[in-house]
């Protein structure tokens, strides 16, 4: 089973996401429009 987060926007001043210590892995993307960042966390079932 995978349990997905449904997609989500945050936008604004001094915003601040807190990971509690879960690794990530970050994707950055250019394009002509601008940079997009991509945030992967993964965890295996039950260990959280």
């Amino acid at each position: 089973m995978i349990d997905i987060t449904p997609p989500a926007v945050f936008s604004g001043p001094g915003l601040h996401m807190d990971f509690l210590d879960i690794s990530t892995i970050s994707l950055k993307f250019l394009s002509e429009i601008g940079a997009l960042e991509i945030n992967i966390a993964l965890t295996e079932a039950g260990s959280r």
